[in-house]
């Protein structure tokens, strides 16, 4: 998953698409040999490195991730037990993780 936060989506200041300082790319969730893991990792591509930068509320294996308006959000998946029906978003500009959201399902008959 790469992203950019809003505060810097184009911090060299020459209006394109290019990889500007906040750009990242962002491991959120997934199995280890058997067990669903609640971290976000980012990547660093100046020092080739990556690190843990939050946990999520619950761990989440299956989970559906999108970058939007400089936030990543986590979307559902599976605790190990239940499968999830919770979003939890992740400001990088703040390192702040605010509460999870319900999802509110509805099914078309």
């Amino acid at each position: 998953m790469c992203y950019t936060t809003d505060a810097d989506a184009d911090a060299d200041g020459d209006d394109d698409d290019d990889d500007d300082t906040n750009a990242g790319d962002a491991v959120v969730g997934g199995f280890d040999d058997n067990a669903p893991l609640d971290c976000v990792e980012r990547y660093d591509p100046v020092n080739n490195t990556w690190s843990t930068v939050i946990s999520m509320s619950c761990p989440r294996g299956g989970v559906g991730v999108a970058a939007l308006g400089g936030r990543l959000y986590a979307v559902g998946g599976h605790d190990g037990s239940n499968y999830l029906s919770s979003v939890e978003e992740y400001d990088p500009c703040t390192d702040r993780c605010p509460s999870a959201l319900c999802l509110c399902l509805s099914h078309a008959l």
